[in-house]
């Protein structure tokens, strides 16, 4: 394109990043307040310098799974139950919205001065100097992935594509999404990129793209030192997690590397310092990109249940769960072709199958293994059944 093009082009990056982001930040620095409100007493010593780099990690890992993640769900929440479209407004909407919420409570919790301090020691704005290592490669595999990401490849036939494109009105612009399902697209894959769209435009995809990287190797860096506590693996996870050719051969944007990339905030914020109710909203968006994500949940909550304030955690958590996955139960339950809550988008693809359980007839749209099948069944190509296979793959982890 022109000169001009290019330049209304990176106006708009510079634009959409900033609406985007900013509620992030806000958040960040809210959930950094509310812990110091209730957190060290004066007698207890200070972080150390590699405790406060894992803190900023964790930070910027935040501001952008939330910014990215969450503002433009709530924005495609609000389209899902209203005849309104994603749309670039929409989003502003919503993130001027969320933004001047957080900002409200920083105010009312320490004036502008409180807010100004909230702002800098919450993300550690001092110490970008200190970090400038993790920047320059967190931004490198950001931009490595937005160069490398290839629309070419089944680009329309991807449901979750087609799905998010009918979110902003693009194509089929009279479907009810909350009712109706395109192919088997989990929702919450839909919200996000209607949200990149509506602000980004066509290359929102690429953007999207490139925002996984980046999350991908703060995700790695964080959680390889939370679980390591040793900053060389934390260096090592932050390339092994989006370079490693199982994730990097991912060519475009699918349901399998969403989840990985936005699931990280999430279980950052459960293992480090938690903050319940942020944990809780994060780990629901990712099992709305990938319900086979439920499988993690008994450990989620085994984390949430050892705290101290267990029933605080647990109520904070579990109440940001049931939250952020309320539209896709509900898409679950109105649905005609899914129809419950036990079911979900793939199962009208399969034919329904009679099954036997303690003498009673059941009908299931899907392949289910013995008991409920009179005989023991192997997938082709498997060892094993899933049902055995699955604890041992468990165990062996």
């Amino acid at each position: 394109g022109s000169p001009v093009e290019a330049l209304l082009t990176l106006l708009r990056l510079i634009c959409g990043g900033a609406i985007l982001l900013l509620p992030g930040l806000l958040t960040v620095a809210l959930l950094e307040t509310g812990r110091r409100s209730v957190g060290r007493g004066p007698s207890e010593p200070a972080h150390s310098c590699a405790e406060n780099q894992l803190l900023q990690a964790r930070q910027w890992l935040t501001a952008l799974g939330w910014g990215a993640g969450i503002v433009p769900s709530l924005a495609f929440f609000i389209s899902l139950f209203s005849p309104l479209h994603v749309s670039l407004p929409l989003v502003i909407a919503v993130a001027a919205t969320h933004t001047a919420l957080c900002a409200a409570m920083l105010l009312r919790r320490g004036g502008l001065a409180g807010l100004r301090g909230a702002l800098s020691s919450g993300l550690q704005l001092k110490s970008l100097r200190d970090n400038r290592g993790l920047i320059a490669a967190t931004l490198s595999i950001a931009l490595l992935y937005f160069l490398k990401y290839d629309r070419s490849l089944a680009f329309n036939e991807s449901c979750i594509y087609t799905t998010a494109l009918t979110a902003t009105g693009h194509v089929n612009p009279e479907i009810n999404l909350l009712v109706e399902n395109i192919q088997d697209a989990r929702l919450g894959n839909t919200g996000v990129l209607a949200g990149f769209i509506a602000v980004f435009g066509q290359i929102g995809f690429r953007v999207l793209y490139g925002v996984c990287g980046a999350l991908l190797a703060l995700g790695g860096y964080t959680l390889g030192w939370i679980c390591t506590e040793r900053r060389s693996m934390a260096w090592f996870a932050l390339f092994l997690l989006p370079l490693n050719p199982a994730v990097a051969g991912i060519p475009l944007l699918d349901e399998n590397l969403l989840t990985l990339a936005f699931v990280g905030p999430g279980l950052a914020l459960l293992l480090h310092r938690p903050r319940w109710f942020a944990a809780g909203a994060l780990i629901a968006l990712a099992v709305t990109m990938r319900h086979v994500m439920i499988l993690a949940m008994p450990a989620a909550f085994l984390i949430v249940i050892q705290n101290r304030q267990r029933i605080s955690a647990l109520l904070r958590f579990t109440g940001a769960f049931f939250l952020f996955t309320l539209p896709e139960n509900l898409h679950h339950l109105m649905a005609p072709s899914i129809g419950s809550l036990l079911r979900f988008e793939s199962n009208p693809q399969y034919p329904a199958f009679t099954y036997n359980v303690l003498g009673a007839e059941l009908q299931w749209n899907g392949l289910l293994n013995w008991p409920f099948h009179h005989t023991i069944v192997r997938t082709p190509g498997n060892p094993f059944p899933t049902f055995v296979r699955w604890p041992l793959w468990l165990a062996d982890h």
